[in-house]
Formats: structure tokens, C-alpha cells, sequence
């Protein structure tokens, strides 16, 4: 009997329960913490629901339905593998093409026009001119990269410790002037680790070109906040869509709300789709209790 802890709703726990039963290979999955589950080696839980872990003294690793754990490692020491599923991945891709559209085709600009009354076109530039940067090269930075690319777009992608053979540049290292001084669009899909940590500060920005677009869908803790008003209200950001916040929901009174060149989403950029994740997870944990595979580990110190 396999715990699946969360402090989601009744309905969408119940929505998990079913999707992972009804792909479990024989497995079998409960909510919380009952007399058949506290013995059990391994767990899934939901991200915030990472404290409910020591409950479970005989624990040896947990799956997150989560891609992003940098919440669950400030709640629990047990071992944490994330969530690699293709079909999170492909709604990823799908959000960065998606935004990077409505910054290419300036949609901020025609709305602005329309809340004034004004008739304002502008000249149509194709894909092929616009260059983009996706700062975080994983799976998900790679699926986005190979999406711009499919559409046309002149991509970049930049990472910090894994070389990569693709049909457009890839930078290996850290960021470089020259580098983020020729792009028209910064996707950032960063980890909270260590090393990314506010590296998308004032520096950070005086290094582009100004107008910069700026989608941010990996986690806020890259990017410092009172540097990003600054250079949206100094023009080094001409317009930014922000996904992924320090606090959510974010505060009613935060300035981001009322930025006329910032697009505030409620964290929708890639939510996790329960059928294929459900379908992802029986099949690990299958691995696990038939072959003795334990999935890839999340190295604490770097936060993936």
C-alpha cells in the first residue's frame, strides 16, 4: 500500500487517487498516513505535502507530482525524485511558444491601444529576425528551444553545466555580455538552486539590450524583484510575462498587478496533467518494487 499525501481539495485528491489506481501494475495507493500505508517504502506527495513525509518511519525516497521541489526540499529530509513526464513537458513547450508569440506579435502594445481608443499598427516582423534565450537548458528548456525553432525563431540556449549537440546555439557556462546583448527575448525557466539564485538582477539587465521581452516560468527565486520594476520602468524590459511568484496567490497590493508592460498568469504556464503524470509514476514505482530501479534523486545542494 503506497501513501499519496497532498493539501490539495477532496475532488482533486480523489482525481489522483483514481488516475494512479487505475495505473498502478498491482500497486495499490491511499491518501495520508492509515495502518497500511505507514509501513510503506516509498510515498507520492504533492509538493506542500512534503512535511507530512516523517510520518512514514520506514521511507526510503518520495515521488513529487511536481517538476519544480525546491518547496518540498525546505520541508522534508527524505530523498525526493521529481517529476519527469512528457506530457508536462509538452504543455511547457507549448506556454513558451504560446508567450513568446504574444511578445513577437506585440499583443501587450495592441491591447494598450485599444484601452486608449487608438488605432496603432505596426510592421510585422517575422520569427526568423527575433532571437531568443531560454536561460535553464533541461528537459523542459530543451522542448521549449526545440519549439521556438520549429517556428521559425533564431534560439539560444544557455546552461550552466551540460554541453548539448542542437540545431541552434547552445551556450555551456555562465552567462556572457555578448551573448545576452543580442537577444530580443529572455525565457527563463531556471531551478531554485544555489547557483541561480538572483542572478537575474540590475547587472543582469545592463547586459541586455534595452526593450528586452522577459517571460519568467521557472522559479522566482532568479530573479530579484526590485530590479526587475527598475528595468521595466528604466526600459531595459520593455515587457515582461511573469508565471511563478515568491508568494502565491500573489498579494492583492503587489506591484506587479498594476505594471502597465507586466502580464501577471496565475502560475498556469505548465500545470501538472494528472492522467499522463499518474501513468509516469505507477510505471517508476513499478521499476522500483520489480527491478529494485529507484528513479534519478534530487541533489539537495543543487536544488534538481
Amino acid at each position: 500500500m503506497i501513501p499519496f499525501l497532498s493539501t490539495a481539495s477532496v475532488d482533486d485528491q480523489t482525481r489522483w487517487l483514481d488516475s494512479l489506481n487505475n495505473n498502478a501494475h498491482g500497486l495499490t495507493f491511499e491518501a495520508g498516513l492509515t495502518s497500511r500505508t505507514r509501513q510503506s517504502k516509498v510515498a507520492v506527495f504533492t509538493a506542500p505535502a512534503a512535511a507530512q513525509l516523517h510520518q512514514f518511519p520506514k521511507l526510503q525516497w518520495a515521488q513529487c507530482t511536481w517538476a519544480g521541489v525546491d518547496r518540498a526540499l525546505g520541508l522534508t529530509d527524505t530523498p525526493i525524485a521529481r517529476l519527469i513526464d512528457p506530457g508536462l513537458t509538452d504543455i511547457m513547450a507549448e506556454a513558451v511558444l504560446a508567450w513568446s508569440l504574444y511578445l513577437h506579435r506585440e499583443m501587450p502594445h495592441y491591447r494598450r491601444a485599444q484601452r486608449s481608443q487608438q488605432w496603432a499598427p505596426r510592421d510585422y516582423c517575422p520569427p526568423h529576425r527575433r532571437r531568443v534565450g531560454i536561460l535553464g537548458a533541461g528537459v523542459l528548456g530543451m522542448a521549449s528551444a526545440e519549439r521556438l525553432h520549429q517556428q521559425g525563431f533564431q534560439v539560444r540556449t544557455f546552461s550552466a553545466r551540460s554541453d548539448a549537440q542542437v540545431p541552434w546555439t547552445h551556450h555551456c557556462g555562465p552567462l556572457i555580455q555578448t551573448d545576452l546583448a543580442e537577444l530580443d527575448l529572455v525565457v527563463s525557466l531556471l531551478p531554485d538552486a544555489p547557483t541561480t539564485r538572483g542572478v537575474i538582477d540590475r547587472n543582469f539587465w545592463h547586459q541586455c539590450r534595452p526593450q528586452l521581452g522577459f517571460i519568467s516560468f521557472g522559479r522566482s527565486a532568479a530573479v530579484v524583484d526590485s530590479d526587475l520594476r527598475d528595468a521595466l520602468d528604466q526600459g531595459w524590459v520593455g515587457e515582461a510575462v511573469l508565471d511563478v511568484f515568491d508568494i502565491e496567490p500573489l498579494p492583492a497590493d503587489d506591484w506587479k498587478y498594476g505594471h502597465e508592460r507586466v502580464t501577471v498568469l496565475p502560475h498556469i504556464s505548465a500545470q501538472t496533467p494528472v492522467d499522463t503524470a499518474a501513468r509516469v509514476i505507477a510505471e517508476t514505482l513499478n521499476r522500483y518494487f520489480t527491478r529494485g530501479d529507484t528513479p534519478p534523486l534530487v541533489d539537495p545542494a543543487k536544488g534538481y
